[in-house]
């Protein structure tokens, strides 16, 4: 298998960057205009209190600056992975099936 160096260098890029992005003890960077999120998908504060990003949501990676969506009450769960700085978004089973669940579709009716 050959490996271009681009490659190579993304990967070592995204290391890199996400080592950092961990930490909070550095000045607040971020962008002018807040970024587009997903339909569904909240707008919320990173784990530092910094920048607002598009929550994570459920069954997604999470971390520090890219956290779980509270307004679903998901929760970023770090034992799932090895990985101690990423985790994964997990929510209360019954809440999260009511959040999802279709009540006020009626069938066969008529829009």
């Amino acid at each position: 298998m050959h490996v271009k160096s681009s490659d190579t260098f993304y990967v070592l890029l995204l290391i890199i960057s996400s080592t950092v992005a961990q930490d909070c003890s550095q000045p607040c960077s971020c962008s002018a205009a807040p970024p587009p999120c997903t339909l569904g998908s909240s707008l919320v504060l990173d784990g530092c209190g910094c920048c607002k990003v598009c929550a994570r949501q459920l069954g997604d990676p999470c971390s520090l600056l890219e956290p779980c969506d509270h307004h679903k009450q998901l929760y970023c769960d770090y034992s799932l992975l090895s990985d101690s700085d990423t985790g994964i978004c997990m929510g209360d089973r019954d809440f999260v099936i009511m959040q999802w669940e279709p009540s006020n579709v009626l069938v066969g009716q008529p829009p």
